[in-house]
């Protein structure tokens, strides 16, 4: 702990390469045998359904890459099987399918005009349609025209793409159909407009985290119209999101909508509020992002083909992706038509901290963090690299607030950091004033972590010890003599380590953390130019006698840290508690040190 320029200086030298790290694409299923899927949707447990349109049939790919069929008979198309089991019904090309929280999987059979509905238990029937038409009222009255694309409101109300009518249709629970954006015109309206006045070609639904509604305007990809990415708000008003209306590819890394598509075939939305959108026509996936608008290309190259599997999803090659679906992890899963497959583009492991004592107290520290404090956060995914600092990384006498990629904030101010490795980042506290739970978060390589708690303290004065530094269910103090040849205790604590039990006015030195200002004053996070003076009473007691200080400093060229030089009081030989109080604070460690007679 010791942390002079010369320690520091041990590291000189070590060569760091840092990966680059991108989203990753791999497929999680699909076959050859199938004819042509066009959507795919996740259920609640995290199954996905693809909806297979050119063979007829719904599919089910478990967590285990299992397929199994869900509705349909694979490759005969027909409308049949109400009252039935599903696997023995027939469908007409499917283009949807979409599961409840209950387990009813609801099917958009596009070419036959209905949506049907499958029961937990497996039983399907007909809940809307029974010709291509349109009618609004009950579900078993009310009528649909090509039905493309379907999504669920949080409220359990079913949306619905009807492509030929020309509108997104609503179902609700009870089985009331209603008209929810659209007017029944082949046109692509304007912004600014309630969605139930303004003219529509959509072709793809999905919800935003808000509760909006985006929807692809644009005619399906055998007949594109001015291709563009509407949303529609909550209270109704439509805004395009992405594309200018033109027919091409460009605009990568613009404003989305200065951008144009060559198709918009799919859209999905990440918990984020980023925004996909699929174009079959141009073989890739883009990706709008919620805090900036620009558009870039998220996954494809433009080249049709099926190659990239477990790299960069943005070198892949993808052939005729259409439908999308987003899960609560950001994930994000690409049926490709022409492939027959889905492929899923997984983000980068983000670091992930304890959302509550994020950070512990270096030398087992039982009373919160002050300012100057070192402290270890423990995580996953924290760091790509292992190290200490070096000398290369302070800024003159300032310690660095960024190692190989690794940040942490706490309260919101730059902590300074000593140590990084995946599963461990050691930190010194910056100064602040503030008491009680404060926040501390991780910035990655690969992310931010999410927003952990800990407690901070005006002061919290630690003597050091070490986990090791225990024995027969006692915790030690680390304290060395002054030549630093012995540590101070029975040489039963820690099995290789030179120690000796000093006696009644025997002096000893101890290192602490945490005890306040000292003079000169020094920063947070910066080497000590000299031996600075504690400006804070103190005592420290050892069998409740309090000890002789022979000096109690910040010694010079180290951060954070405290020597305090003592004599040992008369006391009883054996285990005798030890204690250091600062201002009135205890260290509260529950510390023994073993003296000798």
């Amino acid at each position: 702990m010791h942390l002079t320029r010369n320690t520091v200086g041990l590291f000189l030298g070590m060569a760091l390469v840092l990966p680059s790290w991108s989203q990753v694409i791999g497929t999680v299923g699909g076959s050859n045998a199938w004819g042509g899927p066009l959507g795919v949707k996740l259920d609640p447990q995290g199954n996905i359904y693809v909806a297979d349109w050119a063979g007829h049939a719904v599919y089910k790919i478990d967590s285990h890459a299992n397929i199994t069929t869900v509705a349909g008979k694979p490759g005969f198309g027909g409308n049949s099987g109400d009252g039935n089991q599903a696997t023995s019904a027939l469908l007409v090309g499917p283009a949807a399918a979409v599961v409840d929280k209950s387990g009813n999987v609801y099917i958009a059979d596009y070419s036959d005009s209905r949506i049907r509905k499958v029961s937990p238990s497996g039983i399907i029937t007909t809940l809307v349609g029974s010709h291509a038409g349109f009618a609004d009222g009950p579900s078993g009255s009310a009528l649909v025209n090509g039905p493309l694309d379907l999504a669920l409101d949080s409220a359990g109300n079913l949306y619905v793409v009807d492509s030929f009518n020309y509108r997104i249709r609503k179902i609700t629970p009870n089985g009331t159909v209603s008209t929810f954006a659209g007017t029944g015109r082949k046109n692509s309206g304007g912004d600014g407009g309630q969605a139930l006045a303004t003219d529509m070609i959509p072709t793809a639904i999905a919800f935003g985290p808000d509760g909006s509604l985006y929807y692809t305007d644009a005619g399906f990809r055998t007949d594109p119209v001015a291709p563009k990415v509407r949303r529609i708000a909550p209270n109704g008003v439509i805004t395009t999101v992405a594309g200018n209306g033109k027919i091409a590819f460009a605009g990568d890394g613009q404003a989305a909508t200065s951008a144009s598509f060559v198709s918009v075939d799919g859209v999905a939305v990440d918990p984020s509020g980023n925004v996909f959108v699929a174009e079959y026509n141009g073989n890739r996936v883009r990706k709008v992002d919620a805090s900036t608008g620009i558009i870039t290309t998220y996954a494809g190259t433009g080249v049709p083909g099926l190659a990239g599997d477990g790299g960069a999803a943005n070198q892949a090659l993808l052939w005729g992706p259409v439908g999308l679906q987003a899960d609560a992890q950001g994930s994000l899963y690409i049926c490709e038509y022409i492939n027959k497959r889905v492929r899923k583009v997984s983000l980068p492991n983000i670091p992930t901290i304890p959302a509550a004592n994020s950070g512990v107290p270096s030398f087992s520290g039982q009373t919160g963090f002050s300012s100057n404090m070192y402290m270890d956060i423990t995580g996953t995914n924290l760091a790509q690299t292992t190290r200490t600092w070096t000398a290369a990384d302070f800024n003159g006498s300032l310690a660095p607030t960024s190692l190989d990629g690794v940040s942490v904030t706490v309260n919101g101010n730059p902590a300074f950091i000593r140590y990084v490795s995946p599963g461990q980042i050691g930190i010194i506290a910056p100064d602040d004033t503030a008491t009680g739970p404060v926040t501390i978060q991780v910035q990655g390589p690969t992310g931010l972590s999410n927003v952990g708690s800990v407690t901070r303290a005006a002061l919290s004065p630690t003597l050091q010890t070490n986990p090791q530094a225990a024995f027969g269910g006692n915790q030690y103090v680390l304290a060395q003599t002054p030549d630093f040849k012995y540590f101070a205790g029975s040489p039963s604590i820690i099995a290789g380590l030179p120690f000796s039990a000093p006696r009644p006015g025997d002096t000893v030195v101890i290192y602490a953390l945490g005890c306040g200002p000292i003079d000169p004053p020094t920063p947070a996070g910066t080497i000590t130019s000299q031996d600075s003076a504690l400006t804070l009473q103190f005592t420290l007691n050892i069998g409740g006698v309090p000890a002789g200080i022979v000096s109690a400093i910040a010694p010079a060229n180290t951060i954070g840290l405290y020597q305090f030089t003592i004599t040992i009081p008369a006391v009883p030989p054996g285990d005798q508690p030890i204690e250091l109080i600062v201002n009135g604070v205890s260290n509260a460690q529950g510390l023994l040190i073993t003296v000798g007679q």
